[in-house]
């Protein structure tokens, strides 16, 4: 039961940090520079765009097998489980998803 908890907890928590990225992506993600990666600029080099697509991609796919694993342990039908995936996922998106809320 804890541990359904806590992958609702990491999956929220792996969202939100994906969606900060892509906003730091877009505006600023230089500490010495005010360009952003993702846009098309062209003082960014391909090297440092494909990067940073491939760091977002690379945890676009932890959060979908994370995601899915908590849909497997729903799928058991077992209430005790299902309560703790929700209530974990509830409290990730509690902890976490203000930065999706307020930050945009």
């Amino acid at each position: 039961g804890i541990n359904a908890e806590y992958g609702g907890v990491v999956y929220e928590m792996v969202k939100s940090f994906r969606s900060c990225l892509i906003v730091e992506a877009r505006t600023n993600t230089r500490l010495d520079e005010n360009k952003p990666i993702l846009e098309s600029e062209e003082n960014r080099s391909c090297f440092e765009k494909c990067c940073a697509h491939a760091l977002l991609t690379v945890i676009y796919v932890v959060e979908t097998l994370i995601m899915f694993l908590l849909m497997v342990i729903f799928m058991t039908y077992n209430v005790y489980f299902c309560v703790s995936v929700l209530v974990g996922v509830g409290l990730g998106y509690f902890f976490f998803g203000s930065s999706r809320v307020f930050d945009h």
